[in-house]
C-alpha cells in the first residue's frame, strides 16, 4: 500500500526540472518490500510494544552490537550545552566515501535497539555510521535549561557542518525513526537547494508523525494516553525535576508535576523554554508536514497505517509533497509504531522471495533505501 506523490507548489529556489526529474525517477524506482505479518502480529499494539523490542530490553538489556565502535565524541555547542555521538569503525578513514547519521526517537539513544538494529542494517551495506544523541540523551546531565524537542534541528546543523568540513568528500545521509525522522525531513526542508553543498545527499526514515497536533491528540487518550503518553512522561518530567534544581525559575514546575499528557507537558515546558506562543505553535512549526515541499534531495519515508502514535487521517498527501520534491511516501497497512515485526521467511524483497535479516526488516528496508539512493546518485 503506496501513496506516490506529486502536485503543484512551486519554489525560487526550485532546480531544473531535468534535474527534478532525475531526483523523483530515483525515490520513485526504489523496489520497496511487503511487509505482511502473520495474523497476531497484525495488531499495532503488539507491534509497537513487543515488536520493537521495547520489553526485551527493559528485562533483558539491549541489544549487543555486532559492529565497532570507532569513537565517541562531545561536540560543545555555542550556547554552552553539548551533545554527544559515537561514529562506527572505519567512519574516520579517508577512503570512506559513505555514512549514515542516524536520529533516534523520543527519551531513547544511541545504544538503543532500534539505533543498533539500523546500524547494523547499514554497516553490512558498507555504511559507516554516526550515531547521534540529542541532547540530555547520552546519560548526562546537559548545561542549559531545555534539550531538545521534535523540531530541533540546531545541533544536527551543527554536526552537519562539523562533519563535512572534516571530510568534504564523503556523502552523508540521514536516517531516524519517530522523533528522529521528523526532525532528518525538517532539516532536509530547511537546507532546501542547499543539501549537497552540505554534504546531504539523501534520507530513509520511518514512523515519522508528521503532523504533530493530530499524534498528540492521539497519544493523549484511552489505551495510547496509559501506556505510551506516560511512560514518556516518566523520563520526561523526572529530567524536568532534576533541571529544576540547575535553574530554578526558568519554568513552573508544579505546572510540570501536575501534567497527565503529552499534550500538557509540551505546553508547560517545551512551549515556554523554547519560547514558542503555545503547545500549537510549537506542533505547526515543528511538523515534518510543512517541510516535505522543500526538500530537494532523495528521501523515503516508511510508515504504518495502524500507527498507535500517528493519525492516519493525517498523514502527507501529494499536495504536501509538491511536483518538485524528490520525496517518496510508502505506506503499509500494518507496522505499529517502530515495530514492524514479522517470524515470516518470505517477505519477498523485489519481489523474489528472501529471509527477514537478524536486525529485523525495518532496519534491512531502510539500509536498502539508502543504499539504492546512493547507487543511483553516484
Amino acid at each position: 500500500d503506496e501513496m506516490n506523490i506529486s502536485d503543484n507548489k512551486s519554489s525560487s529556489e526550485s532546480p531544473s526540472q531535468k534535474e527534478a526529474v532525475k531526483l523523483r525517477s530515483i525515490v520513485e524506482s526504489f523496489p520497496h518490500s511487503r511487509f505482511e505479518p502473520s495474523f497476531i502480529w497484525r495488531y499495532p499494539h503488539v507491534q509497537t510494544i513487543i515488536g520493537t523490542g521495547a520489553l526485551k530490553a527493559k528485562y533483558f538489556g539491549p541489544l549487543v552490537r555486532t559492529f565497532e565502535v570507532e569513537t565517541c565524541e562531545r561536540f560543545e555547542t555555542p550556547d554552552g550545552d553539548f551533545f554527544d555521538v559515537e561514529f562506527t569503525k572505519g567512519f574516520s578513514d579517508s577512503r570512506d566515501d559513505k555514512s549514515v547519521i542516524i536520529l533516534h526517537g523520543l527519551e531513547s539513544n544511541s545504544k538503543g535497539n532500534l539505533v543498533t538494529s539500523f546500524a547494523t542494517a547499514f554497516v553490512k551495506k558498507g555504511f559507516s555510521c554516526c550515531l547521534f544523541n540529542f541532547r540530555s540523551c547520552s546519560g548526562v546531565e546537559n548545561r542549559t535549561p531545555g534539550a531538545y524537542h521534535i523540531g530541533f534541528t540546531t545541533d544536527v546543523h551543527q554536526l552537519v557542518t562539523a562533519l563535512r568540513a572534516r571530510h568534504p568528500h564523503k556523502r552523508f545521509y540521514l536516517s531516524g525513526f519517530s522523533l528522529g525522522g521528523n526532525v532528518s525531513l525538517k532539516f532536509l526542508g530547511e537546507l532546501g537547494s542547499e543539501a549537497e553543498a552540505r554534504g546531504i545527499y539523501g534520507a530513509a526514515v520511518t514512523c515519522v508523525p508528521f503532523d504533530l497536533t493530530q499524534s498528540q491528540k492521539k497519544l493523549d487518550v484511552g489505551f495510547n494516553r496509559a501506556v505510551y503518553s506516560m511512560n514518556f512522561l516518566e523520563t520526561l518530567k523526572a529530567k524536568a525535576e532534576l533541571e529544576y534544581k540547575q535553574f530554578p525559575g526558568a519554568f513552573d514546575i508544579e505546572a510540570i508535576r501536575a501534567c497527565t499528557t503529552i499534550g500538557a507537558f509540551d505546553e508547560a515546558y517545551i512551549a515556554r523554554i523554547y519560547g514558542f506562543k503555545d503547545k500549537y505553535d510549537y506542533y505547526e512549526s515543528s511538523g515534518a508536514k510543512n517541510f516535505l515541499h522543500k526538500i530537494r534531495v532523495p528521501a523515503i519515508a516508511i510508515n504504518a497505517r495502524d500507527d498507535p502514535f500517528v493519525e492516519e487521517a493525517s498523514l502527507p498527501t501529494a499536495e504536501h509533497v509538491g511536483e518538485i520534491a524528490p520525496v517518496r511516501l510508502i505506506y503499509h497497512a500494518h507496522g505499529g509504531h517502530c515495530g514492524f515485526y514479522t517470524t515470516q521467511r518470505n517477505m519477498g524483497f523485489e519481489g523474489s522471495e528472501c529471509a527477514v535479516p537478524e536486525h529485523g526488516w525495518l532496519g534491512e528496508e531502510l539500509a536498502r533505501a539508502i543504499e539504492h539512493i546512493h547507487n543511483l546518485s553516484v
